[in-house]
């Protein structure tokens, strides 16, 4: 039983298995929307982005309160807002849960589906961590 897999049987029912890759969709995006509004910063989330990010992603509270945790500690890590554009979320809970620190570049870490939708600048400003 995790926060993805509440009903811990996805092994024993396939049907469960798609609901387990919808809620890390679901998840993922929730977690971009709470980091792209402050959730990765000293002041945080208003209630209403919460809200508005729980109803849009359609995420309970439960899992929502995940994301705001597992952002802060990827915030204390050294990653930044942009890292969530790139990584999914549950990449983004294996480096929190390893506690790996944010590498200086991480143009190793970034995907080619990703390299190819932007321009040098971004991909150099991504890579320095300095895309707000």
């Amino acid at each position: 039983m995790t926060i993805l897999d509440p009903a811990g049987d996805h092994q024993r029912n396939p049907a469960r298995l798609s609901s387990r890759v919808d809620n890390r969709l679901k998840l993922h995006t929730a977690a971009r929307m709470l980091a792209q509004r402050g959730a990765m910063t000293p002041e945080g989330v208003s209630s209403e982005d919460l809200e508005a990010a729980r109803h849009l992603s359609r995420v309970s509270r439960g899992m929502v309160k995940h994301a705001l945790r597992t952002l802060w500690a990827f915030r204390l890590l050294g990653w930044t807002v942009g890292d969530v554009d790139y990584l999914s979320y549950p990449e983004i809970v294996e480096v929190t849960d390893s506690g790996t620190r944010r590498p200086v570049d991480t143009l190793e870490i970034l995907p080619d589906w990703f390299t190819v939708k932007h321009s040098n600048d971004e991909l150099q400003a991504y890579r320095r961590g300095t895309v707000a």
